[in-house]
């Protein structure tokens, strides 16, 4: 069991190898699944005194004084598991329980010795320290906007920004883009932003400055190369396994000059008066790295005919389902990771990996929350996508509050 950074709350409850069975909700130390709220149940107050860590003092205390170890209602009955370590073998079959409240117990008691249990591995080849490996150059670049009024007559605003970008030494010799974190001023106005990277030069006058409305800027500095999305939850908005990074300049054939800032704002409450300055912090090292990295849009809303996806009102559970088939691969690649953005109204997710009439689940969502859009780390599954490879994606929207369609 893994815990990522959250809010309201601080902390959510995720299993590295799926998501967190229904009966342990995200907000795990708190009185609510939603978390934020205090006073914290018994699990989150023995949370705390560790230091908000999964030590072996914390698996091995009982705290809700149901009769099993807080280990042995999560899943690590012999205290051996680490943050961002593989998943246990015994994880996918084991009855996971809540450790804050006494009547939630765990079917699977610890059955076996735990003599001999050894540590898993790591689940990623991320840097432990920053974005950076030991012993790379590592360098780190803060654009922002100018300052945008954020309407108020609208809820929905989609702008987009341009922020200058210059690294000279990424010219001649390929660089590698290992990290984007987002720098977020106006959080309650800001529903999610994308990040593409150009490779032409903003004109001068467009640097900091709004270019235009649901578009990437593509059109004045051909930035088509999608690098990263922020929404709540996904700090940093990409982060790169040690092994790889997105590589620019040099042989690539192109450098990035600068990226477009495409932001959607969210204000329900019509707040007026709000200059939002958000931006990006980017990292890159001059050093190569033995694997190139990039996204793949494999269930994109604004590839459908129309552009957009019409969600009727009234609905408890409204299904979308896109499919994507690979092509242009030039070697086998591997998926270091999945993530998802449903707006406010996505409820459920899951996406399936067609290889040869044959089908796997390659990740299932059932409780997402727009609040924590966690990006689930894949590097450790060891997961080759080949051309001709197919991914299905389901979509369920919940739009039981809304009394008009929501168009998404």
């Amino acid at each position: 069991l893994g815990m990522s950074g959250c809010r309201p709350g601080e902390f959510e409850a995720h299993s590295i190898n799926g998501p967190a069975p229904p009966q342990v909700c995200k907000g795990l130390g708190h009185n609510t699944c939603d978390g934020g709220n205090f006073p914290l149940n018994p699990f989150g107050v023995d949370f705390k005194l560790e230091g908000f860590k999964w030590t072996e003092d914390l698996c091995k205390k009982d705290s809700d004084g149901d009769g099993l170890t807080n280990g042995e209602e999560l899943g690590d009955p012999c205290c051996v598991w680490e943050f961002e370590s593989l998943p246990l073998p015994n994880f996918a079959t084991h009855d996971v329980s809540h450790p804050g409240v006494a009547a939630s117990v765990s079917a699977t008691k610890r059955t076996t010795s735990c003599s001999g249990a050894r540590k898993p591995g790591p689940a990623t080849t991320k840097p432990h320290d920053g974005f950076f490996n030991p012993g790379e150059e590592g360098k780190t670049v803060d654009m922002m906007i100018n300052g945008f009024k954020v309407p108020s007559r609208h809820r929905t605003t989609y702008v987009t920004f341009a922020v200058d970008f210059d690294a000279p030494e990424c010219i001649d010799n390929t660089c590698y883009m290992v990290g984007i974190e987002a720098i977020v001023d106006k959080r309650f106005l800001l529903h999610h932003y994308e990040v593409h990277a150009c490779t032409k030069r903003w004109p001068e006058d467009k640097r900091g400055e709004k270019v235009g409305y649901m578009t990437h800027g593509g059109d004045l500095a051909d930035c088509d190369i999608h690098v990263g999305t922020w929404a709540p939850g996904t700090d940093p908005m990409f982060e790169a396994p040690g092994v790889a990074g997105i590589p620019f300049g040099g042989d690539v054939g192109y450098t990035f000059r600068g990226f477009s800032l495409q932001m959607h704002y969210d204000n329900p409450g019509g707040v007026t008066g709000e200059v939002d300055r958000s931006g990006i912090r980017v990292h890159y090292v001059t050093a190569p790295r033995q694997h190139g990295l990039g996204w793949i849009e494999a269930a994109y809303l604004r590839k459908l005919p129309n552009r957009i996806a019409a969600i009727p009102p009234k609905q408890e559970r409204y299904h979308i389902t896109l499919v994507c088939t690979v092509t242009g691969l030039v070697e086998p690649a591997s998926i270091s990771a999945i993530w998802f953005h449903g707006h406010q109204l996505g409820r459920e997710f899951q996406t399936e990996l067609y290889r040869r009439g044959q089908r796997s689940v390659l990740w299932k969502e059932t409780s997402w929350r727009f609040g924590d859009q966690f990006i689930y780390p894949l590097e450790a599954a060891n997961l080759k996508l080949y051309n001709g490879d197919v991914f299905v994606s389901s979509c369920v929207y919940n739009s039981t509050e809304r009394d008009n369609t929501t168009n998404i």
